[in-house]
């Protein structure tokens, strides 16, 4: 069973049920689902040659949108360092370090991505073989 989760929230109640269980992504992994690489949460993770993964710095909605401003940037620049960034596995730290990363509270869509294939990080060779072969059809 797939599940589509959205915000950091829901993604962290997940990993507190997933617990001893193997979390394998394959293909996209944007956004909160980044958040399962955190070297905090010691969640048994890996991924398949096809994982793409996308990062953004954290926002917060209101009823009007997205909370935007000087306030806004501050909140979000710093949750980006504790809740994300120095929680990262160092290749992705070194990775996305010195980047210019998408922030929707300073007005960048939220659907805008830093985009990394699954080569920043050391893939298990042991992955794909537990998966078994992808279909091109």
């Amino acid at each position: 069973m797939k599940y589509f989760l959205r915000g950091f929230y829901l993604v962290a109640a997940t990993a507190k049920i997933i617990g001893g269980a193997k979390v394998i992504i394959d293909g996209l992994c944007l956004s909160a689902c980044t958040m399962y690489l955190r070297k905090d949460w010691a969640l048994d993770v890996c991924y398949t040659p096809s994982a793409l993964f996308g990062f953004h710095k954290p926002y917060r909605t209101t009823p009007d949108g997205i909370w935007t401003g000087i306030s806004a940037i501050t909140a979000a620049d710093t949750a980006w360092l504790s809740e994300f960034f120095n929680q990262m596995p160092h290749g992705i730290q070194a990775m996305l370090k010195g980047k210019q990363i998408p922030e929707p509270a300073a007005g960048d869509p939220p659907w805008r991505f830093i985009l990394s294939r699954h080569a920043t990080l050391e893939t298990p060779s042991s992955v794909a073989a537990a998966i078994g072969p992808r279909s091109t059809s």
